[in-house]
C-alpha cells in the first residue's frame, strides 16, 4: 500500500511540475557528507531531577553519511518556493561516567548504552528576489520549519530503554545572496 501511494505521489508531483508555466525553473540539489558527531549536545531531561550530560563528551559516535534534499521552483525569475528534507540520526555507544537519570530512567556508569540522537528537519520556504541580475541575486523570504527531535537511550544488559521526542514548528526568516563570478563559479550565502 505504501509503495503504491509513493508511486502515485511521485507521478502527481511530476505531472504538476510539467503543467507549470514555461517561464518557471525547477531545481533539485542534494547535499551529503560524513557526520562524526555533534559538538554541542547537552542533554537534561527532565529539567528538574534529570542529569545534565553531553553526548559528544561521554560517548563514542559511529560515523554516518548524511544527506539533505532540496527541491526549488522559481517563477518569473523572482519568486522561489522550495522544500527541504533533512533527516539526521546519529548513534552513540559507550558508558556514562556517572549515574544518569534520563527521562526518569536511570543508567549506571558501568552499563554499556546505545544512544540515538535524531534531529529531522522539514522546511517550506517562499523567497522573493529583490535583486535578480546576471551576476547578483539577493532575496528575502519566510521559512516554515518543522523539527522532529528524539533522543533514545537503551541498555541491553539492564533492559532499560527510554526516549524523549519533541516535535515543533519554527518560523524563520530567509536571506539569500549569490554572486556569479564566472560561468563556472558561484558564491552563495543562504
Amino acid at each position: 500500500m505504501k509503495k503504491s501511494l509513493r508511486t502515485w505521489g511521485s507521478v502527481g508531483i511530476l505531472s504538476l511540475l510539467l503543467a507549470l508555466p514555461g517561464s518557471a525553473q525547477f531545481k533539485a540539489d542534494i547535499e551529503t557528507g560524513l557526520i562524526t558527531g555533534t559538538n554541542y549536545n547537552n542533554v537534561w531531561i527532565p529539567n528538574t531531577g534529570g542529569t545534565l550530560f553531553n553526548l559528544a563528551d561521554e560517548l563514542t559516535v559511529k560515523p554516518k553519511v548524511f544527506y539533505r534534499l532540496r527541491l526549488s521552483y522559481t517563477i518569473a525569475n523572482r519568486h522561489t518556493i522550495s522544500a527541504l528534507y533533512a533527516p539526521l540520526t546519529v548513534r552513540y555507544k559507550g558508558q556514562f561516567n556517572q549515574t544518569v537519570n534520563f527521562n526518569n530512567t536511570f543508567f549506571s556508569p558501568e552499563q554499556p548504552v546505545t544512544t540515538f540522537y535524531q534531529f529531522n528537519s522539514y522546511r517550506l520556504t517562499y523567497r522573493y528576489d529583490i535583486v535578480a541580475r546576471q551576476r547578483w541575486r539577493v532575496g528575502v523570504g519566510l521559512t516554515a520549519k518543522i523539527r522532529d527531535a528524539n533522543i533514545r537511550i537503551k541498555s541491553e544488559e539492564a533492559g532499560s530503554d527510554t526516549n524523549f521526542d519533541n516535535l515543533g514548528f519554527v518560523p524563520l526568516l530567509n536571506f539569500y545572496i549569490a554572486y556569479q563570478a564566472t560561468d563556472r563559479w558561484r558564491f552563495i550565502d543562504a
